[in-house]
């Protein structure tokens, strides 16, 4: 602790000859004080001495430095891989009794030096140790990212993994960068390389919705492992009843089998179907001899039609996005080619043809306009401004002069189907499109802004996506072009494109919706994973479509026929929303309702949660996985019998040092509040005392 009182130390003399001068006329030159004893005078010039030269070194801005230190151990993270592949080693009984006991000691090891935190993972990444090998999958992705965020900026030295190195979700860690260049990872390496005996379905091949009466055609993928000689029954089960029934011969060790059935579609609505294979005598486990499917078999299907100027990325984007979806059939022609009927279209998609005058995509938007076909324009990043104002798409474009790149923003006023919070953050940080560049855009009164533009990070009233409804016939135009972008980062930094897949799928439903004024909105997806939530959006209108969120939303929901579950939504700004946990595999149905006013609407459906057998595809543990992640982080791979190398390796490291944190603090010493106190209380006792001597 330091004193800097910022002037020269002859101040401070100066300060204290100030005091000694006043205090001695004061106290001792004046004839005024005769009548108080000498002891009264000593103490009175004693009290205003201490209090004039108190204020005049305040007077030069006096200053205290201090500091203090902190030292920060380096920090080591035992990540423990807790999903069910871990007890499908030859070892299962090791790590369901004696490894926590062996970890736990190498933990207490570690902590002399480190400051260890515990992770487990699998499904999910959270704090704790205690071990069920219960995760439906392991996501390696989700936990070094985890590890980054959670740790970043801090004196993060090693990473220790335990796991088999058997990852189904998530993107390949050896191929992205986390970040992580300054810190070891090594891996302990659990399970065994072992080829057990194993018949195993590894993936059913099939259109999720399919038109009744068609027959569609299922593959089944089996995998056979240490069943040379053997023969076995692969069942197809519907209804309870084997459908379809094939013998299989095994000729190789490892052998893989590729299966196709055909099943007709004879019942509407949700069908359930089963793959059974016999369980032979020895296999690692039969979890994973059968497996559920669900086919949604449908009265009708709607037909889309795309019409492009030439081949494009967007189109392969949309196509991926949109195959067998609602029970659309998607069909893609060159408009140089086409030469067949609007009308026999529920949806017509238009990409990049409006940069030249064209007679016949006039007549045929109009055709379109008057069969009330919903369309949905791609304007391209050059048009025919003339020409592209005359298709009257519900926007005008002025002066336009080349492109440029735009970013999105959601409306946060929209409302014509729902886009949640985290569909809009995700679209926030879509990469840009190219718009054409255009000083005054112009949106029609009966237009409906879905996305904004965001011009070099600032949001503008300018249109990127927006809707425009008229009688029965709704339009939909994206300016500009590079949606496939969208989708492609989406899937390079999640591992899926679930977001851009959803929005483009509520999109068509609304343009295919023949309902343009529906005041009760029910939204959930139609397919969901075991252990994954169920999330429910809804939203409710007054008669003057205003948005409502004060009345009631009931939830009733059923699996096979039988009331499991029956809750209110929760209310909150943009209406009404709803999270069920914990949903076993299955069919479910359900059903909403409400009333307003005098109306009570209600609303039916159904999805589906589907089982994860992810961790029983692959039994074997994948050590050469483990080896080339430590080595991409300069680390080594240890077995459960070598944690004493282990312990060693990480304790004997001379690079991982403490850090010392140093907090210095100035502190001007006129702030402090006790010594405004000490100079109150020490003018009051120099006045009493002058008061109970007689003073004045």
């Amino acid at each position: 602790m330091d004193l800097d009182i910022g002037y020269s130390f002859y101040y401070v003399i100066i300060c204290f000859f100030i005091a000694l001068i006043y205090s001695l006329s004061l106290y001792f030159r004046n004839s005024k004080n005769k009548h108080f004893s000498k002891a009264i005078i000593y103490l009175l010039f004693s009290l205003r001495f201490f209090l004039v030269l108190v204020l005049c070194l305040l007077l030069l801005e006096p200053i205290i430095y201090s500091s203090s230190e902190k030292i920060e151990k380096p920090i080591l993270v035992f990540a423990q891989d807790n999903s069910e592949s871990i007890l499908l080693s030859s070892d299962s009984v090791f790590y369901l009794n004696n490894y926590q006991d062996s970890i736990n000691k190498l933990k207490s090891e570690l902590a002399l030096k480190y400051d260890v935190k515990t992770i487990n993972f699998g499904s999910k990444v959270k704090k704790g140790s205690s071990l069920s090998y219960k995760d439906k999958y392991t996501n390696f992705d989700q936990l070094l990212t985890n590890i980054k965020g959670r740790y970043f900026g801090r004196n993060l030295a090693s990473i220790v993994i335990a796991s088999d190195g058997i990852f189904n979700v998530g993107a390949h860690p050896l191929y992205k960068d986390y970040g992580l260049d300054n810190v070891i990872v090594h891996a302990l390496s659990l399970g065994d390389t072992i080829v057990r005996k194993d018949n195993s379905i590894q993936k059913i091949r099939h259109n999720k919705k399919v038109k009744i009466g068609n027959k569609f055609p299922v593959e089944l993928q089996l995998l056979s492992k240490s069943f040379k000689g053997a023969k076995f029954n692969v069942q197809l089960i519907h209804d309870g009843k084997v459908i379809d029934e094939k013998l299989l011969s095994v000729d190789q060790k490892l052998q893989v089998f590729n299966i196709p059935f055909t099943i007709n579609a004879e019942k509407e609505g949700v069908n359930k179907y089963e793959f059974k294979i016999d369980q032979l005598e020895g296999e690692i486990t039969y979890r994973n001899n059968s497996s559920v499917f669900y086919i949604d078999v449908i009265k009708e299907t709607l037909k889309v039609l795309v019409i492009a100027s030439s081949p494009h990325p967007d189109i392969a984007a949309l196509k991926a996005s949109l195959n067998n979806k609602i029970g659309r059939d998607l069909e893609i022609v060159l408009f140089s080619d086409f030469n067949g009927n609007v009308v026999d279209y529920d949806l017509l998609i238009l990409h990049r043809l409006y940069n030249n005058n064209s007679n016949k995509l006039f007549k045929l938007i109009e055709k379109a306009k008057m069969a009330n076909i919903s369309i949905l324009h791609f304007s391209g990043n050059t048009l025919s401004q003339p020409y592209f104002n005359k298709m009257k798409t519900g926007v005008q474009l002025e002066k336009i002069n080349g492109s440029y790149n735009v970013s999105c923003e959601v409306n946060p006023g929209f409302n014509s189907f729902i886009i949640d919070s985290e569909m809009a953050e995700i679209f926030s940080d879509y990469p840009p499109l190219d718009v054409p560049f255009s000083s005054d855009y112009k949106s029609a009164s009966n237009s409906d802004v879905i996305i904004n533009q965001k011009i070099n990070g600032v949001l503008t009233n300018y249109p990127l996506i927006q809707l425009l409804s008229s009688n029965s016939q709704k339009q939909c135009t994206i300016l500009g072009e590079g949606i496939w972008r969208w989708r492609f980062n989406e899937y390079l930094e999640n591992g899926n494109s679930k977001v851009f897949d959803a929005f483009f799928s509520k999109l068509i439903q609304y343009l295919l919706s023949s309902d343009k004024k529906n005041r009760f909105i029910i939204d959930l997806d139609q397919e969901y994973k075991e252990n994954n939530p169920v999330r429910i959006y809804s939203k409710l209108y007054n008669d003057n479509y205003e948005l409502v969120n004060s009345a009631n939303v009931q939830f009733e929901l059923f699996k096979d026929s039988v009331k499991i579950l029956e809750k209110k939504f929760n209310s909150y700004d943009n209406g009404y929303s709803l999270t069920l946990n914990q949903l076993g595999p299955g069919n479910y149905t359900y059903k909403a309702s409400s009333e307003l006013g005098k109306n009570s609407y209600l609303k039916k459906g159904s999805f589906i949660v589907k089982e994860l057998k992810l961790e029983y595809m692959k039994t074997n543990a994948d050590f050469q996985f483990l080896k080339q992640l430590s080595s991409k982080y300069n680390g080594s791979v240890f077995t459960t019998s070598q944690l004493d190398n282990l312990a060693s390796n990480l304790l004997n490291n001379v690079d991982v040092v403490e850090i010392i944190h140093v907090d210095s603090k100035n502190e001007e010493i006129i702030k402090w509040k006790f010594l405004f106190l000490i100079i109150t209380v020490f003018l009051i006792l120099e006045w009493f005392i002058r008061k109970f001597s007689g003073g004045y």
